[in-house]
């Protein structure tokens, strides 16, 4: 099942992300196969990793903001988003998803309410497979 499948690309990942000495395109692989399988929190370690590696590249913010709204972190992904924002002012979807954060934010009355809406949504199958930051983003509209 997809479980299954979401567990045997980790590891393939995994592997991958050593033999290449953790180069950060391996990193963003391995955290998007574990944001697949639902291991957010190891997907959010990998990514400071490789934010640390390349802290100019604003998509990379992006990313990391996406994995801690999944994870119910509200003011981080708005923070993370913002940074993004600030590397690069030119991309209008950072700017939309800082937006939909705060509309979702205050639709929700704050994290507690949040945090329901997110399992809702977990249930609901919208997380699914992801290949990349820019996909990430897509999926978040």
């Amino acid at each position: 099942g997809d479980a299954g499948d979401h567990e045997q690309a980790v590891a393939l990942h995994e592997r991958a992300t050593e033999v290449s000495q953790r180069a950060a395109n391996c990193l963003v692989s391995h955290g998007n196969a574990l944001v697949a399988a639902g291991r957010l929190e190891e997907a959010l370690v990998l990514a400071e990793e490789v934010i640390a590696q390349l802290p100019d590249q604003a998509h990379l913010r992006a990313w990391r903001s996406l994995i801690l709204w999944q994870l119910g972190s509200v003011e981080p992904a708005i923070n993370a988003i913002e940074e993004a924002i600030a590397l690069d002012p030119h991309q209008p979807r950072y700017r939309r998803t800082l937006e939909r954060y705060r509309e979702m934010d205050e639709r929700t009355g704050g994290e507690g309410a949040f945090g329901r809406l997110l399992r809702f949504v977990r249930r609901s199958a919208r997380i699914t497979r992801v290949s990349g930051p820019a996909r990430l983003l897509r999926s978040a509209r």
